[in-house]
């Protein structure tokens, strides 16, 4: 796992901090990517957060892979496509989600007639 500096990029970065398995603070930008509110999520086990969102596919909370392309609903239910890594230390665990450029699956259903 890597150490990561939260002091700059804090209003761009999507995350989850978690201590405990709880969810302990979210920052804006995963707000504005996963369209639940704050209160939605603190204090919820951290397995409960993923199975939420959905996250897939073959997802493993204890393998987590920053590599591997993920993906999530919004709580519209819109798929967004993400990386997800994993910063630990002693006392807490920070999911960062980077969304992919351009992941947004949009429908026309005007051509569908």
């Amino acid at each position: 796992m890597k150490s990561y500096n939260f002091s700059d990029n804090t209003d761009v970065q999507s995350y989850i901090v978690v201590s405990t398995e709880a969810v302990t603070k979210v920052s804006q930008s995963f707000v504005d990517l996963t369209e639940y509110l704050i209160d939605e999520l603190l204090g919820r086990n951290i397995s409960d957060v993923f199975s939420i969102l959905r996250v897939g596919p073959n997802f493993d909370i204890e393998n987590i892979n920053e590599h591997c392309d993920y993906f999530l609903f919004t709580k519209t239910l819109d798929v967004r496509f993400i990386n997800i890594d994993v910063i630990e230390d002693m006392h807490e665990k920070v999911y960062v989600f980077s969304k992919k450029p351009n992941s947004r699956l949009n429908i026309n259903t005007r051509s569908w007639k």
